[in-house]
């Protein structure tokens, strides 16, 4: 019999509260322990978990032998660091989106785990939902055939209550923001489903410019809480795209695609909680209304849990099911990570501007 894939958890925020019971969800996986860049976290965090190992130090969970794994969920500023530790210790590695800070050090990131021959995964939980799926299936056989437009918004309200405390979130130079929250899971999906992006242009915004933290001090919020933007794929078809995470009564997570044949419609109206209610509808050309399509039976997300758990597992199963069949094929990988943390210097960059830029293939 195979010994479970050891785990360690490096992150006392998303870390503990998603990657934890995800992984812990998987047949072949145990949970080790989890570290955090202040060890009474993690000490506290274990405490409440008495299966659970605090390490006193990152760097004594990257070394500990009884794992193989190590997910990485802190700020993205500050992720590339842990990583390269990682890597430079031989384990595989499962990372937040995005990846690093910056396009230069996703390029690293991946130039480095493949010299090391490690496994490489990037946690965009989206492609897991089966509406996406199904969506992705339906555009891959040419159902609405010539793509006209798409459009995709994700509008949340998790940041609208101007009293919630300032947090690493709000800063810009830690990676906070609306861009690294949400814009990259749809850069990642849109990609996904319909090919690259040509060309990007979008604009940003604050929404809410000062919060308080926990010490009552007022700070001022650096990172944009609500982005537009306009694509163009290489098919030459034009996406609009819009997000928030300040919106009250926010329209939820839809993707609309019109095409010669017909057009689809992808998503849900529910915010509070992540995988619920996503639905897949059609309408032919000469139809005068949608009609729900039959999916497959999908992820359950048990009442009272964070759907993000059950979505993060699923990827996480096929990572470790990767590692465990020696494949070397595996997506979402770093690279993926690197296409989108390029295409969201992009957007930063035409924001700064006030133009549109050209985006090619190149992610350097």
């Amino acid at each position: 019999m195979n010994k479970p894939i050891g785990i360690g958890v490096i992150g006392s925020g998303f870390g503990a509260r998603v990657h934890v019971p995800a992984f812990r969800m998987l047949p072949d996986a145990v949970v080790v322990g989890i570290a955090s860049r202040t060890p009474e976290r993690a000490l506290s965090i274990a405490g409440r978990d008495s299966s659970l190992r605090a390490f006193a130090s990152i760097d004594d969970l990257i070394r500990c032998p009884d794992i193989d794994i190590v997910t990485v969920a802190v700020p993205p500023a500050e992720e590339a660091a842990i990583i390269e530790a990682a890597v430079r210790a031989g384990k595989h590695v499962f990372a937040e989106k995005p990846l690093g800070g910056n396009r230069t050090e996703a390029a690293q990131l991946l130039n480095a785990a493949k010299h090391a021959g490690i496994a490489h995964a990037v946690n965009f939980e989206c492609r897991e939902l089966i509406a996406f799926q199904e969506l992705k299936q339906q555009i891959d056989d040419g159902v609405c055939g010539t793509l006209q437009r798409i459009d995709v918004h994700w509008m949340t309200g998790g940041w609208a209550d101007p009293s919630r405390l300032w947090g690493w979130q709000c800063d810009l130079d830690r990676g906070g923001g609306v861009l690294t929250a949400l814009i990259v899971h749809l850069l990642d999906t849109i990609e996904w489903v319909f090919g690259s992006v040509r060309r990007l242009q979008a604009d940003l915004g604050i929404s809410i410019t000062h919060r308080m933290d926990s010490a009552g001090v007022r700070r001022s919020v650096t990172a944009p809480d609500h982005c537009r933007m306009l694509l163009e794929l290489t098919s030459s078809c034009p996406v609009v795209l819009s997000a928030s995470q300040v919106a009250t009564e926010g329209k939820g997570h839809w993707i609309e695609v019109h095409g010669s044949f017909g057009s689809m419609r992808v998503g849900t109206d529910t915010i509070e909680n992540f995988g619920v209610g996503y639905r897949c509808s059609i309408r032919k050309n000469g139809k005068a209304s949608y009609e729900d399509l039959p999916l497959p039976k999908g992820i359950i997300v048990p009442p009272g849990t964070d759907g993000r758990i059950s979505h993060t597992a699923a990827l996480a199963e096929r990572f470790v099911q990767s590692i465990r069949n020696s494949t070397h094929n595996f997506e979402p990988s770093f690279v993926a990570g690197l296409r989108t943390r390029f295409l969201l210097d992009v957007a930063e960059l035409s924001a700064r501007d006030g133009q549109s830029v050209e985006v090619g293939d190149s992610v350097l």
